[in-house]
């Protein structure tokens, strides 16, 4: 029985195979999109498994195809020798990928050469398969068939190499891209709101494309004076196009010669369908390879259309385009598509992962907000204890946040038995500061422990976090709270809450472009990031006009490397007309 399954397997290996790397393409077509909008570490994991797995599956099947030649007599009696010189195209076809998805991480970027030399290795592989089917292939439409779509795969192919050439840390510093924008209409005024949001971000996107490449300063703030929801919207579609720029291929497309490219692959797969259909004597052929041949045609035609649809009304662009033509009738409904909560982008879904829109605006919301802006430098209840700690806060920056978390944490879980025995009354009740309170710290925390790379830290992360783990260290830190006598109360929650803000904006100012880069094709980009984006249109940060320093003199004068405090900063940015 085993022996007839895998003698079985062997002969419907190849055929397998296509259909395996074909299915896999429409996997990527549609979840390469939903990476945009889902943050689950599940669905990461199946399109990280599927993205490793088409290239190979379409590679080994190549080398099968080859390998299979030599065996020509046992085929060509089956009759599937003839439509290898189909399948071999179709399979660099699949190589080039799909619209939605080019590179999975940065790294797939930054080894467009890896890639460069795969295509030729793939191209040459492929034509020999190809070479030597044309000695069985006895009908002149086959041939001109195959041919076309032989130069379909090879175009498809290297529009992906383009892609993951113009996405690499390289690619993005040399790009003429960067500060290149086309012309942007003026829009009614009466426009506001989301799609005020779009077209500012979309006008917006070559700078932060400057920023992310680490070039320098930005001259330029496209924030809307006073209203922090939409700053929050703008920074969320920004962190989408820019993952478009770099993970997708949007900027390729956009381009002029790309597109006539794009034109002959589509049109050399039309004409070679149309040649083998006409072809009436397929006789000489299995079944079942005509059969997955023209799975491949009308599933590639599919594909095509599919992609088209998608990037033409899920595209900001297409909208604005149309308004710029005053094409208005159209524009209305690209907007209508495009906005939709259904098929669309809409206000909710926007272009990025709900997370990054939860935690911004958990911490944005007005009345964190009312509490935070252009506050008191005093702070009557902490000051005293975090004196301590601010010396060397630069150089100990890891401790401080591990103690400050501890430190928290006794804190709120106060307030929670304060809150269970009825000690506080309805009236009193500050959840909400509470939430973003724990929100911060616990978010500090996790990227101290998992991403550890995007802090200003000088030390390992690991051994320290072992050493606070130890009952001995969280009893020292409850017996400091007791000295200092902070209780859970409102004005110490806030405190709390601006030193929280204070280290995420002072440790976001002092991280790395290309940390930035990478990590939004991972998780959809971290609060950190979009903190460093908003901080940098405002030219603050280390790489910017004003470095951030957390500390004062002792004569409280601002540091000498230092314009503003981390929290400060924020809030000063109202005289430039907005805020965080």
């Amino acid at each position: 029985m085993m022996w007839t399954l895998i003698k079985l397997f062997d002969e419907w290996e190849i055929q397998l195979l296509v259909l395996l790397s074909f299915t896999l393409q429409l996997f990527l077509l549609f979840a390469g999109n939903l990476r945009r909008r889902r943050s689950s570490g599940f669905l990461r994991v199946l399109i990280w498994l599927a993205f490793l797995g088409v290239d190979l599956v379409a590679v080994y099947a190549l080398g099968l195809l080859s390998r299979r030649e030599n065996n020509i007599t046992t085929i060509i009696d089956k009759g599937s020798q003839p439509l290898a010189f189909f399948w071999a195209p179709f399979l660099l076809i699949h190589l080039g990928g799909q619209d939605t998805i080019t590179a999975f991480s940065m790294e797939d970027n930054n080894l467009w050469l890896r890639h460069l030399l795969n295509l030729v290795v793939q191209v040459v592989l492929a034509f020999y398969v190809f070479w030597r089917s044309i000695r069985s292939v006895h009908s002149l439409g086959f041939l001109t068939s195959g041919v076309l779509v032989f130069v379909a795969g090879i175009i498809k192919y290297g529009e992906r190499t383009c892609c993951l050439k113009r996405g690499s840390l390289k690619g993005l510093e040399s790009s003429t891209r960067v500060l290149t924008t086309w012309s942007f209409l003026h829009l009614d005024p009466a426009i506001q709101g989301y799609s005020k949001a779009v077209y500012d971000a979309l006008r917006s996107v070559s700078y932060a494309l400057h920023i992310f490449s680490a070039r320098g300063y930005c001259m330029t703030n496209f924030y809307p004076p006073g209203d922090i929801n939409q700053t929050v919207k703008i920074g969320r579609l920004q962190l989408g196009l820019v993952y478009d720029e770099l993970y997708t291929k949007d900027v390729v497309l956009r381009t002029r010669s790309a597109m006539i490219f794009r034109y002959i692959f589509q049109l050399s797969i039309v004409v070679a369908f149309g040649l083998f259909h006409a072809i009436v004597d397929k006789q000489g052929y299995a079944k079942v390879d005509i059969a997955i041949t023209y799975s491949l045609f009308i599933g590639g035609f599919f594909i095509e259309v599919w992609s088209i649809i998608l990037n033409s009304t899920t595209s900001p662009r297409t909208w604005l385009m149309l308004k710029r033509r005053k094409w208005e009738r159209l524009a209305k409904l690209s907007w209508f598509i495009f906005s939709n909560d259904i098929i669309g982008l809409s206000e909710k879904k926007q272009r990025w992962p709900g997370q990054v829109q939860s935690d911004s605006e958990y911490i944005l919301d007005e009345q964190s907000v009312r509490h935070l802006r252009d506050a008191t430098r005093e702070w009557p209840n902490v000051g005293s204890m975090l004196a301590k700690r601010m010396q060397g806060f630069e150089q100990f920056f890891a401790r401080t946040v591990v103690e400050m978390h501890v430190l928290t944490e006794l804190l709120l879980n106060k307030y929670s038995l304060l809150l269970d025995s009825d000690m506080v009354a309805p009236a009193e009740d500050y959840g909400s500061m509470v939430r973003v309170c724990r929100k911060l710290s616990n978010y500090m925390m996790c990227l101290f422990v998992a991403h550890p790379t995007m802090l200003p830290l000088t030390t390992s992360t690991a051994g320290l976090w072992i050493d606070f783990q130890s009952p001995y260290m969280v009893s020292n830190l409850s017996k400091e709270m007791d000295k200092y006598d902070l209780q859970p109360t409102k004005e110490t929650i806030e405190e709390m809450v601006h030193m929280w803000m204070r280290i995420l904006l002072y440790a976001a100012g002092k991280s790395r472009a290309e940390l930035h880069v990478a990590r939004l094709a991972n998780t959809g980009g971290e609060l950190i990031t979009f903190a460093w984006l908003v901080m940098a249109f405002f030219q603050i940060g280390d790489t910017q006009g004003r470095r951030i320093s957390i500390m004062k003199t002792p004569n409280g004068e601002a540091n000498a490397e230092s314009k503003a405090y981390a929290l400060d900063v924020i809030a000063s940015t109202s005289e430039h007309g907005s805020r965080i």
